[in-house]
């Protein structure tokens, strides 16, 4: 788990520092040096965070009751919640700052 969550911080601050760019899943792997399956994997239970100034990969559920999620995000230290559908999810809430 804590290989993981380096990953996904290496991803938010490759992002972040790069903001012009897109980055295909190869691509990261690439600039990460990390192979693309381990990438996958560490991206895979990140949720972008939602609140405007933040946007980062480096989130993790916190708690779970039935379809609804919280996620807590490490690099604005504030939570959010999450509907889960199957595969996809739904963002509940508004999270835009002034």
């Amino acid at each position: 788990m804590e290989k993981q969550r380096e990953i996904r911080q290496k991803v938010d601050e490759l992002i972040r520092n790069n903001k012009g760019t897109t980055y295909s899943m190869e691509g990261l792997a690439v600039e990460l040096g990390e192979d693309e399956s381990t990438l996958l994997a560490a991206l895979a239970a990140a949720i972008q965070c939602p609140y405007t100034r933040c946007q980062s990969f480096d989130t993790e559920l916190s708690s779970k009751s039935g379809e609804r999620e919280t996620h807590h995000c490490a690099h604005c230290n504030r939570d959010f919640f999450v509907d889960r559908k199957g595969e996809s999810y739904d963002i509940m809430g508004w999270y835009a700052e002034d």
